[in-house]
């Protein structure tokens, strides 16, 4: 019988997903919550909590939901480091530089649903990244990615990787005084026009909403 945090997001997902029209198995359930369980339960965590994430569900939005077990999943400046479950995932991807910075690979493999992770970040190829440009949640996004991309639609699993991007905190306007939402929202059509994703303008502006009610909300 499991009880606890556990089960509260074993519920959340299983809630979700039944949203999204898409049936997981319950071991599949259970090995996803406890993915998150783990990372969110480190010891030097006081605030990014499995119940900091389960405040931020909501029944009625299962990007949101998804969103909120995923984002805070990687901290690498309190956790000390990436876990091993966490470097397993994205060691095709990046490469460590000196601990403060960190690189995205050249030869990154051909994955789609990471490939519009690194598209909804801005980020490129052999680009050194820090935590100051969201490298932590970036990296929460990929290893989303790796959990949910076989699960649930694409256009789903690229609205949850907009939500967790938009949390990126301490962001104003950019060089040219635009402000990171609207960056955002000029990405996201991007990658729905060059990848062949049936999003409309509403349904992407709905989106970049919801991110913002979230990224509010965190």
């Amino acid at each position: 019988m499991k009880t606890g945090s556990i089960r509260q997001l074993i519920d959340v997902l299983e809630q979700a997903f039944a949203s999204l029209g898409v049936s997981v198995p319950d071991q599949g359930l259970e090995a996803i919550a406890v993915t998150v369980h783990k990372a969110m339960s480190v010891e030097a965590r006081h605030f990014h909590t499995p119940e900091h994430v389960l405040g931020l569900v909501d029944p009625a939005n299962p990007i949101q939901s998804l969103a909120a077990l995923f984002h805070d999943l990687v901290y690498h400046q309190v956790d000390r480091g990436f876990s091993h479950e966490v470097c397993e995932v994205i060691c095709p991807y990046i490469q460590e530089s000196d601990g403060e910075m960190f690189q995205v690979r050249q030869e990154i493999l051909e994955n789609r649903s990471y490939a519009l992770a690194m598209e909804i970040f801005g980020f490129e190829a052999g680009q050194m990244l820090a935590f100051s440009v969201g490298l932590n949640e970036f990296v929460s996004a990929l290893v989303m990615c790796h959990r949910l991309g076989e699960l649930i639609p694409e256009k789903e699993l690229l609205k949850t990787i907009v939500y967790i991007e938009a949390t990126i905190p301490f962001r104003g306007e950019n060089a040219d005084r635009v402000g990171p939402f609207e960056v955002l929202a000029g990405r996201l059509a991007s990658v729905c026009s060059q990848h062949n994703i049936p999003m409309d303008a509403a349904e992407q502006l709905d989106t970049i909403q919801g991110a913002v009610v979230f990224a509010n909300k965190d």
